[in-house]
């Protein structure tokens, strides 16, 4: 996020209820009973909205959606279907979002039912 969004302010860790993390070549989510997603919060300026639609692709590779949970309402991307669940992430791509899982001290095994 320093990088893409140098104004972006890191919220807080968050636990996503409802939703699964899947894999299509990318993250995404996916709604699912049940299922909790270990993420995190940040406060994102229009200039950094502006450059993370344009790094993930929006509208044609992500689409934004906003979610209201915990007394938080906050937009995600999530990927436009049809989701091919065999498209392997490239291991740079996973070690990068394990970057994050660790700098957040967030728990993987959340992201399981």
């Amino acid at each position: 996020m320093s990088i893409r969004c140098p104004h972006a302010e890191p919220v807080r860790a968050f636990h996503l209820q409802g939703w699964r993390l899947v894999f299509d070549n990318h993250a995404t989510i996916v709604p699912e009973p049940g299922a909790t997603v270990a993420g995190c919060l940040w406060n994102i300026t229009d200039l950094c909205e502006a450059h993370l639609d344009e790094f993930e692709g929006y509208p044609d590779y992500y689409n934004k959606c906003k979610i209201t949970q915990q007394g938080f309402t906050f937009m995600v991307y999530i990927m436009n279907p049809p989701l091919n669940f065999n498209n392997i992430p490239h291991q740079s791509y996973t070690d990068l979002l394990e970057e994050g899982y660790q700098d957040w001290n967030l728990s993987k095994t959340l992201n399981r039912v």
